[in-house]
């Protein structure tokens, strides 16, 4: 219950901007720009307080549900995002989100893969692969750097492939960490890529 608390001001964090709004009200964030270092903003709402957003920019990803009926989160090239109403010219996520523009879903994604027209953005390069169909060709957006701290399976991968896909490095390459783990006299270790005898 009662009057919206209304955000408006630039330079302001969430935490203090939202400072004595007390659990159940409705924040109404309508401009500024918001930094949160190291905590993801929507933890700076406690309780039952939820923000209504129609407009701002924010140092990283919103919930969608964060948002004003008809706005959504437009995620930017170096990952923060505004609130606006999407366009025509933004890239849906299909997770309440979009993308500014193809700058942006690249420099926040490890792959995509183009199909009939149609292309769709993975966060991780496994991912784009789990979810790849036979012959599809997956593209490289970022170099790759991987450890292998929780692999221990002997003939697994980091990365595996399972089915006949083409994997497109774009110029990018897929490296190991500095402490990845290597085989030992106790212990064996994965590879980097395990491609089975299937693909």
């Amino acid at each position: 219950g009662g009057a919206p608390a209304t955000v408006s001001s630039n330079n302001s964090s969430v935490s203090n901007s939202c400072k004595g709004v007390k659990a159940g009200n409705l924040v109404n964030i309508s401009g500024g720009t918001f930094n949160s270092t190291g905590t993801p903003i929507q933890n700076n709402f406690t309780g039952n307080t939820k923000p209504s957003v129609s407009a701002g920019t924010f140092s990283s990803v919103i919930p969608s549900d964060f948002c004003a009926e008809d706005y959504a989160p437009i995620i930017q090239a170096d990952g923060s995002c505004t609130v606006e109403k999407p366009t025509e010219d933004m890239i849906d996520n299909d997770d309440g989100t979009y993308y500014a523009n193809t700058a942006a879903a690249e420099a926040n994604n490890e792959a995509k893969i183009v199909k009939d027209g149609e292309t769709t953005y993975y966060a991780t390069l496994q991912a784009a692969i789990s979810d790849a169909e036979e012959n599809d060709e997956i593209t490289l957006l970022q170099d790759i750097t991987l450890d292998n701290k929780d692999k221990n399976d002997v003939n697994t991968g980091v990365i595996n492939i399972s089915k006949n896909i083409t994997l497109n490095g774009n110029n990018h390459k897929i490296s190991a960490s500095n402490d990845w783990e290597k085989t030992s006299d106790n212990k064996v270790k994965n590879h980097i890529i395990n491609v089975t005898s299937d693909a």
